[in-house]
């Protein structure tokens, strides 16, 4: 009775992964920045992230397993790799888990959209002339999607505190 208890969890387990793997989720999104306060010697910026995703993922049920996210839900991004925000300051920097605050759902094309706001302040203006390179990163796009299935991708945005406009438009990949 015990060996038949623990092949049932580990078919259980298997299929749980085998969801996540097959059923990736990241559609769209952009990244984004501004200073907080508008004079010079200020370092301290907040970075925006947006994104579109598959409702459905796995991952992002609610705690109780059962319910999909609705608009007003926090949801953490998960994946085969979990989605991070890096503020581009190291190169071996740990990333900030993103928690998207739901703001609009769409049940018959099952996709979600939310928005993520972190501050974080800055040692110099920019990294020795070029600007900080912030990103969002983690796997994987859209498992429907023609070209690049599957695969990690990658959100730039390059953070100079010289420039005169606080926001660039971002690069994603």
């Amino acid at each position: 009775m015990v060996q038949l208890s623990r092949a049932v969890a580990w078919v259980v387990v298997l299929l749980l992964v085998s969801e996540m793997v097959s059923a990736q989720h990241y559609r769209g999104g952009t990244l984004m920045w501004n200073r907080i306060d508008s004079e010079e010697p200020s370092r301290t910026v907040v970075f925006i992230f947006a994104g579109t995703f598959t409702r459905s993922f796995l991952g992002f049920r609610r705690g109780d397993m059962s319910m999909l996210p609705n608009v007003g839900d926090s949801i953490v991004l998960a994946g085969k790799e979990p989605i991070t925000f890096k503020p581009g300051m190291h190169a071996m920097e740990v990333g900030v888990a993103i928690r998207l605050q739901v703001t609009e759902i769409d049940e018959n094309e099952d996709w979600l959209k939310g928005v993520w706001t972190h501050e974080h302040t800055y040692t110099t203006p920019n990294n020795n002339g070029v600007g900080w390179a912030a990103r969002v990163d983690g796997c994987c796009r859209y498992s429907q999607l023609s070209n690049h299935a599957n695969t990690p991708f990658q959100i730039l945005a390059s953070v100079d505190l010289n420039w005169k406009i606080g926001y660039t438009p971002a690069k994603g990949s």
